[in-house]
């Protein structure tokens, strides 16, 4: 086992190098989400090879301007997103994710009424290959925050990004809150430090108390976003990616071979904000006796559903009678599809 914290490994899928896979920690052959890994070093001759898409899971995500990819992050309780698609960056850019409090500086004055979620600020950057900091961007970049502690009312609640030239937290306009599932997200086409505030009307700019300037909230008048609505079963598209959707969360269609079952069915074209509205979840639709894990409990696949593993016997019974030679790590966000 080597201990590897950049580019690990290539996924084969459909007989071609699809995506690449960056955590941090132990690694070696294995399998990841239950998609067969193959991880060589060495060899020679044939060129470098760039992978299209790169998932990046507790590390640093590094993309060129040909590639699109994805960064969470685990921060104490929360978990944090960013997906980055392609085009976005100029050149190598490489993010990072860091949760910290906020500095006395960063709070809200006092004079502005605000409260600030968890006294908890996000710092997500990126920098180029020459570690210069990156802050402006092509195109949007979708950032979800997970977190604990997220209010069930959402009234009067704000993203707000901080310059830290003028001393001021900024509205980012078009959030969405989601407090059933404890998520906030939206989009952005430029990286520093974002926080949850609580402000009577969300006023675009609000002072933090580092500055000196006496300044009062101003409120913009904000349209509402609708954004629509999708049954379960529907294939979303945006560029050529499509999706479908399953109990409310999309799954990427990754293949010819899955999109085909779906031939005859209209794609509904999307824009990037209907899109993500449904958290993408990783799914794979395994066959009948696989033995997955998720959330350390154990399931057997039956019919298409988890069915629960309840005792050592049963499992047992099952290893030996289905010849079971692996089991299949499945996300907890995942397990309500089977």
């Amino acid at each position: 086992m080597l201990n590897y914290n950049y580019l690990k490994g290539k996924v084969l899928i459909g007989g071609a190098i699809a995506l690449a896979i960056v955590f941090s920690g132990q690694l070696g052959n294995g399998d990841f989400f239950g998609i067969k890994a193959a991880f060589g070093y060495g060899g020679g001759g044939g060129g470098t090879y760039v992978a299209p898409e790169i998932t990046a899971i507790n590390t640093p995500l590094t993309v060129g301007s040909s590639q699109e990819g994805s960064l969470t992050e685990n921060v104490g309780g929360d978990t944090v997103k960013i997906e980055v698609p392609k085009g976005a960056v100029s050149g190598q850019t490489t993010f990072n994710i860091e949760g910290t409090t906020a500095t006395a500086g960063e709070a809200p004055a006092n004079t502005t009424g605000a409260f600030m979620i968890g006294n908890k600020v996000f710092n997500i950057n990126a920098t180029d290959a020459n570690n210069n900091a990156v802050r402006d961007f092509n195109s949007n970049l979708h950032i979800t925050l997970t977190l604990s502690d997220l209010p069930p009312d959402t009234s009067d609640l704000g993203v707000y990004w901080f310059n830290d030239t003028t001393g001021m937290w900024t509205l980012v306009v078009g959030a969405i809150f989601d407090p059933a599932n404890g998520t906030v997200s939206f989009n952005v086409n430029h990286l520093t430090k974002f926080a949850i505030l609580r402000i009577l009307g969300t006023p675009y700019a609000l002072a933090a108390a580092q500055t000196d300037a006496v300044v009062s909230p101003v409120v913009v008048e904000q349209k509402k976003i609708v954004l629509k609505k999708f049954k379960d079963g529907s294939l979303l598209r945006t560029g050529d990616k499509v999706y479908i959707l399953m109990k409310g969360k999309r799954v990427r269609i990754r293949n010819m071979k899955d999109l085909a079952k779906y031939k005859g069915q209209k794609y509904n074209q999307v824009d990037q904000a209907t899109l993500y509205q449904y958290p993408e979840v990783a799914y794979v639709a395994y066959p009948n006796n696989t033995i997955i894990k998720s959330d350390n409990k154990i399931y057997i696949i039956k019919n298409g559903k988890a069915q629960r593993i309840k005792n050592v016997k049963e499992f047992s019974k099952f290893i030996k009678q289905y010849n079971i030679k692996k089991i299949f790590n499945v996300p907890k966000d995942a397990l309500d599809l089977y």
